[in-house]
C-alpha cells in the first residue's frame, strides 16, 4: 500500500528535478511538507536513476519529421583586459 505513495513521490523528487530545481531546494521542501531532512546527496542518488533514460532520450534516433525545432543556448560575456566580448 504504501509502495504507490513512496514510488509517488521519488517520482515527484525527479520531476522537480528535470523541472530544473536545484537539489538544495529539492531537500528544503521535502523538509517543509514531509517534515524529514532530505540531504542534497540523498536527492542527487534518487535522481541518478534518471541518466539511463536521459542518455536514452538524447541518443535515440531522429527518424520522423518534426513540425518544429526548439533552440537554447547560452551566451558567456567573458572579461579580457579592459574589453568584454561573447564567445
Amino acid at each position: 500500500r504504501y509502495q504507490r505513495s513512496e514510488q509517488a513521490f521519488d517520482l515527484a523528487l525527479m520531476e522537480m528535478v528535470i523541472q530544473g530545481v536545484s537539489t538544495r531546494k529539492v531537500a528544503e521542501i521535502t523538509k517543509k511538507l514531509c517534515g524529514t531532512n532530505f540531504s542534497k546527496s540523498t536527492v542527487s542518488a534518487l535522481c541518478s536513476n534518471l541518466d539511463d533514460q536521459v542518455l536514452d532520450f538524447n541518443r535515440r534516433p531522429l527518424t520522423q519529421k518534426y513540425a518544429f525545432v526548439y533552440a537554447d543556448a547560452i551566451l558567456f560575456k567573458v572579461h579580457r583586459g579592459h574589453v568584454v566580448t561573447s564567445n
